[in-house]
């Protein structure tokens, strides 16, 4: 199998971003999903270090399900998931995540504008392009939630020279106070496709 080297003839290491998805498989219950996303990266991924990314994360999802087996014991079902939702730390980090993957892909959109000429019609379609160990996420952190299939970012194109891309928050609707937006500027006569204001401020 081909390995990713950089310039100057070293192989490419996974980077922090790995690890800290990672750390988030050692939380209770909701970690197994970091776990899984950081398992599959770190086998799939032509990076030095993948190996070992999977296993940290393996054994992240060992001590969650163990902390999970303990608390829903010590709690109860119900007591457990208020108890989750009450982690600020937990919320925090989904929120970094999010910014720090919204912010990767918007170069990774735009790109394949410049290779196509049009803007993806859906972030599968995206990630279909891109190489396997790119590392983007194009699952929205903010809707990982106990019993709840996780959703993708909210992204729409607009006209063949915009589309919104966001993360929905924690309320789960697009375009309200508590969606996260890449943290690029988009300067007036900018040729980025980007749309950050709600559609009724266009």
């Amino acid at each position: 199998m081909s390995r990713a080297f950089d310039d100057w003839g070293r192989q490419r290491k996974v980077g922090v971003f790995a690890y800290l998805l990672a750390a988030l498989s050692l939380l209770p219950a909701i970690g197994i999903l970091f776990g899984a996303m950081s398992i599959t990266w770190g086998l799939n991924t032509r990076k030095a270090n993948g190996k070992r990314l999977a296993a940290l994360a393996a054994l992240g999802v060992f001590i969650s399900i163990g902390a999970s087996a303990l608390l829903y014991r010590e709690l109860g079902g119900f007591a457990l998931m208020q108890r989750l939702q009450r982690l600020d730390t937990f919320d925090l980090m989904r929120e970094g995540i999010a910014q720090s993957a919204l912010d990767r892909l918007v170069p990774a959109i735009e790109y394949f504008k410049v290779e196509r000429g049009r803007y993806p019609a859906t972030l599968e379609e995206l990630e279909e392009s891109l190489p396997r160990d790119s590392g983007l996420i194009i699952i929205d952190p903010m809707t990982v939630k106990l019993g709840k299939t996780p959703t993708n970012f909210y992204y729409r194109v607009v006209d063949p020279d915009h589309y919104y891309l966001r993360s929905v928050g924690a309320d789960g609707i697009p375009f309200t106070a508590d969606d996260i937006v890449p943290d690029i500027v988009v300067a007036p006569g900018s040729k980025l496709g980007l749309l950050k204001k709600a559609p009724q401020q266009i």
